[in-house]
């Protein structure tokens, strides 16, 4: 008795990669189809509920401006001070912060 044994031929790539295609393409429509089929529930007559809001009264106020970003400033313009005298400070007539006349 001989061993008869089948012989199939492998698909070439070329075969199998234009039958994957098919099937994408396949499931591509059919999904298309079914989202865009006009089904479910008949759009409402009724208007939407509203939404709750709260509401105060308006308030005038000073808001501080403030910005912080990262960057490179510039004066718009520079000045040079000279002194009048020469020499050297011994006494500060005033406290950092204090209004200078």
């Amino acid at each position: 008795m001989d061993a008869v044994g089948t012989f199939a031929h492998p698909l070439s790539r070329r075969h199998s990669l234009s039958g994957l295609r098919c099937v994408v393409s396949a499931l591509a429509a059919a999904s298309l189809l079914l989202g865009c089929s006009p089904g479910g529930k008949p759009p409402s007559t009724q208007p939407p509920k509203g939404v709750p809001v709260t509401i105060g009264s308006a308030v005038q106020k000073d808001i501080p401006i403030q910005v912080r970003a990262i960057g490179t400033v510039e004066a718009y313009s520079t000045v040079s001070v000279k002194t009048m005298v020469g020499g050297q400070i011994t006494k500060v007539g005033f406290s950092e912060g204090q209004d200078v006349r």
